[in-house]
């Protein structure tokens, strides 16, 4: 098993345990055209205050891992096999997890639908870095603060946080493995 899998596989077990620990189901956006794999199929939704619709969720591994092939051609350049492996080996609900003292949420995929949306984001935001003329990076999630992303360089694989329209100004790690194995898992009541 490579670095990047057993580093998403290992987050993965870390967070599920966690909520099983506190008795507490891992919730996500329940969309019903989806159908998304990863949805408990025997779970009634839950209607937020806001009047957003929850569904209990687990991890479902990804028979026919996402092709990322459109991806590359349409940027013409290769995306780093760590970022391909972390989209592509479940269909789960987004990971909400601490780095050091900094809430993030790391973006996951319910569905065929959803990989189709995450991609052409995020050829958008690569396009968008090219008209900046900033190094080229591959959003996997977010941070607390507004427009703070948690970013993969093309160049490096290396992961940093940066804000939407501005160059990485913080590397927090080498690789997305290692950068995977410093999260600590939090359980929200979304």
């Amino acid at each position: 098993m490579n670095k990047a899998i057993a580093a998403i596989k290992s987050l993965h077990e870390r967070y599920a345990q966690a909520h099983q620990a506190e008795n507490i189901s891992m919730l996500t956006e329940y969309i019903e055209a989806w159908n998304a794999p990863c949805y408990v199929s025997d779970a009634e939704t839950i209607k937020t205050e806001q009047g957003n619709l929850l569904i209990p969720w687990q991890a479902a591994e990804q028979s026919e891992p996402a092709d990322f092939k459109n991806v590359e051609q349409a940027l013409e350049t290769k995306i780093p096999q760590s970022v391909k492996t972390f989209f592509n080996t479940f269909w789960a609900g987004d990971l909400d997890c601490l780095w050091e003292q900094t809430p993030v949420i790391l973006l996951q995929v319910q569905s065929e639908e959803d990989m189709r949306r995450l991609q052409e984001n995020l050829i958008g935001h690569v396009l968008m870095k090219r008209r900046l003329k900033q190094p080229e990076t591959i959003f996997i999630g977010v941070g607390e603060e507004e427009d703070l992303l948690i970013t993969v360089t093309l160049d490096s694989a290396s992961v940093g946080f940066e804000y939407v329209g501005k160059e990485q100004h913080l590397v927090v790690a080498d690789s997305l493995p290692m950068f995977l194995q410093k999260l600590t898992p939090l359980i929200t009541n979304k």
